[in-house]
């Protein structure tokens, strides 16, 4: 029979030291952690079960409130600004929610519905008659109450839900129903108020405004009477009035006055400088002055001609000069007579000016000096207009203020009023097994996974090349499971033997190959088993490797180097009066304490007593000489020594052995203990051949060790001794085994 020897192909080698963690192997810790999980989930949910079961049914009832800005309009529009709100925006609605839960309204309901009489509320702790008002049972109970209500506004409307919960359908209806109407009761009792203060205010007001309505109309009359202002704002008119007209006159007056100056100045500069007639329009304007010129002009030309014809002398040139002169007069003289009519119409016009601007002046004087008492009179006038037009204000408001008092009219509605469940909505046992299997399962894999985080063990083939470097892993033996014990029933130190094509036994041979191949040049003729602590499995796989290797046809002898809690004679039943200890202490022959056993090609060398001194015994040179005598006979040779941990032994063995084998318990040696078994080999230099990982659980393989183990473990080609209990499988094992022995 070919040996399988039981290490992951090339493709599927052990993930290095600080390579990533994977998907598998977080189904892995599930696995491993199965059961844990399962026990987290399942109280969970018994739990709420349980919970959900003891809880009492809960009934809820549903009244939908209509809250709308202002209420009917039955009113004017200034009674309705008393009445009903003004402002209308979020914070008022916000406002409406909060005093629907407010503790007046809570108040009211559970003393309207006798709720201190309930059994959910606890009946008889505040008498009969109920809680006092204001008293820390009526605070508790309200309070206990108002637990139960939630207000849920429906968004995009005007609606609000009131949901009372309760374990009687029919309180729960009734609590709902009494919350909306207390509160509508509440809000038209809060306007109500809040118009009969704004009445009792203004009446109270009105008094003081009727006093100074009397006083400020008395003060006016008194000071009309006594500076004669009667009918004042008609004689502020005419008085104006006047005034503008006798302005206006003195203008026209200072115009022709200004006029008339400039004519008589225009006219006295033609007097002084006769050549300025021709600038003069008044002047040339006269006829009698144009005729004059004109003769002037004829004459002027006449003496003209009569000088070119004759000498200055000449009678005709006398007379025609003379005539000139009388002309000229005569125009001088014309001129005064214009200038005296024009001087005249000045000096009128200078004394109309100075009638007119004494009569202005007069009438300004009268008008400054009547202002005076008419701003008094205006002041005291519009004193009096004002508290009359106050009081007539807060008259007309006292009056509305009065009608909205009268009037119950409110802004809120009860929509649709809360029925009787026959339902309750809570538990629901579904809903919460649901939720509770939920949580559990991750409480579960959480506690799990908290629980392989806590643990320092070396737990699978990956962690011992990842905590352990350097050290090489020889294989590992898998938990001997329950379905082999019922087909095998001996016991696990001997299955290899009773059961040579368990799996168990198929990996022990692989660890066989593993070893003998680990020196190819020279294979270990004498191993030492040991383990970090003691009940680790060490013993068990010292005597499974024992019969793996005298299954090759080899002579084998077990010793049984655990001078302090010996067990090997015991798996074989063997009574024995001497062993090692006996043997070392020099009390009888190497060839006294060498024992058969049923294993063909196995002896064992039992412990004997266990001695005071077992570390000396063990580093005397009768241990030598016994490793020295079985070498030197071709004896395969393996040691079942203490815990390396515990004593010095496996120390003192080893470094007499040609390798040592450390045995690691999977999931129960700590990744420090197996580190320190380790030290402890080294500076003892002791040849360390490499680890086994016992009792390896198929929960805490890695999906690549599990897909390459577990098909071929469940094969027909490893078919159990059960199956073959025959002399041909008999002779079959042995050919295997001596094959098994050709290839090693």
């Amino acid at each position: 029979m070919t040996q399988a020897v039981m290490v992951p192909p090339a493709s599927r080698q052990i993930p290095p030291v600080g390579e990533e963690i994977h998907l598998r192997d977080y189904i892995r810790i599930v696995r491993k952690r199965l059961w844990s999980i399962l026990s987290v989930t399942v109280s969970t949910v018994f739990g709420t079960a349980l919970y959900v079961l003891m809880q009492p049914p809960i009934y809820e009832s549903t009244v939908s409130v209509l809250i709308e800005p202002t209420g009917p309009n039955v009113m004017s529009k200034a009674v309705e600004e008393v009445y009903a709100p003004i402002d209308v925006n979020f914070d008022y609605y916000k406002t409406q929610y909060e005093l629907l839960k407010s503790y007046e309204i809570m108040r009211e309901t559970v003393k309207q519905l006798k709720l201190n009489t309930h059994p959910e509320y606890g009946p008889g702790l505040a008498g009969a008659q109920g809680p006092q008002p204001g008293s820390e049972a009526e605070r508790v109970l309200v309070n206990a109450f108002r637990g139960h209500v939630k207000v849920s506004p429906v968004a995009n409307s005007r609606l609000v839900r009131v949901t009372v919960e309760s374990i009687d359908p029919r309180l729960a209806a009734d609590a709902a129903n009494t919350i909306a109407s207390s509160y509508i009761t509440r809000t038209l009792e809060m306007k109500s108020g809040a118009a009969q203060a704004a009445t009792k205010w203004m009446t109270a007001r009105m008094d003081d405004l009727r006093q100074k309505v009397e006083v400020s109309e008395r003060n006016l009359n008194e000071f009309a009477g006594q500076h004669g202002l009667v009918n004042v704002g008609e004689r502020r008119r005419l008085t104006t009035q006047k005034l503008g007209d006798l302005n206006t006159q003195l203008v026209q007056a200072e115009t022709k006055r200004a006029e008339a100056e400039a004519r008589s100045k225009q006219i006295e500069s033609i007097l002084d400088n006769p050549q300025a007639l021709e600038s003069s329009t008044e002047v040339l304007s006269s006829g009698l002055i144009q005729a004059l010129r004109n003769q002037e002009i004829q004459a002027s030309q006449k003496a003209a001609e009569l000088s070119d014809k004759y000498g200055p002398k000449h009678p005709a040139l006398i007379k025609a000069d003379s005539e000139l002169k009388e002309i000229q007069k005569r125009i001088h003289l014309e001129i005064k007579k214009i200038y005296s009519a024009v001087k005249g119409e000045y000096d009128v016009a200078v004394a109309r000016e100075g009638v007119m601007r004494n009569a202005f002046n007069e009438q300004k004087t009268d008008v400054m000096a009547s202002g005076q008492y008419e701003i008094q009179y205006d002041i005291l006038e519009r004193e009096a207009q004002s508290n009359r037009q106050l009081y007539d204000m807060f008259l007309k408001r006292l009056k509305e203020t009065s009608i909205a008092t009268d009037i119950k009219m409110s802004n809120i509605y009860v929509a649709d009023p809360a029925i009787v469940s026959l339902v309750p909505v809570r538990p629901q046992m579904m809903h919460a097994l649901f939720i509770a299997t939920f949580l559990g399962l991750l409480g579960g894999l959480g506690f799990g996974f908290f629980l392989d985080y806590m643990d320092s063990s070396l737990k699978s083939p990956e962690d011992i090349a990842q905590y352990l470097p350097g050290v090489a892993h020889l294989g590992f033996l898998p938990a001997f499971d329950y379905a082999e014990r019922k087909s095998n029933p001996g016991e696990v130190d001997l299955a290899t033997h009773e059961a040579p094509q368990s799996v168990f036994a198929e990996n022990v041979r692989a660890i066989r190959t593993s070893i003998f191949l680990a020196s190819a040049d020279k294979p270990p003729a004498s191993i030492l088993v040991t383990s970090a602590s003691e009940g680790e499995g060490k013993s068990s796989f010292a005597l499974n490797l024992s019969i793996a290797i005298a299954q090759l046809g080899l002579p084998t002898v077990l010793i049984d180097g655990d001078l302090r809690k010996p067990r090997i004679h015991k798996v074989f039943a063997l009574e024995t009066t001497k062993g090692l200890s006996h043997y070392l202490v020099g009390e009888t022959a190497l060839e006294k304490i060498i024992l058969p056993t049923k294993v063909p090609n196995l002896s064992i060398v039992p412990c004997g007593a266990v001695p005071p001194n077992p570390a000396e015994l063990l580093q005397s040179d009768h241990m030598v000489n016994l490793l020295k005598h079985f070498a030197t006979e071709g004896i395969h040779v393996v040691v079942d020594s203490s815990p390396v941990m515990a004593v010095t032994d496996p120390v003192i063995i080893g470094n007499r052995v040609d390798g040592v084998i450390l045995v690691v318990w999977a999931g129960h040696t700590s990744r420090h203990a197996a580190r320190q078994s380790i030290r402890l080999l080294g500076e003892g230099k002791t040849r360390l051949l490499g680890t086994i990982l016992q009792r390896l659980d198929r929960r805490q393989m890695s999906i690549d060790y599990k897909s390459y183990y577990y098909p071929y473990s469940r094969s027909k080609y490893y078919r159990r001794a059960s199956d073959k209990q025959n002399a041909g499988s008999q002779i079959y094992r042995r050919e295997s085994d001596k094959n098994s022995a050709g290839e090693a």
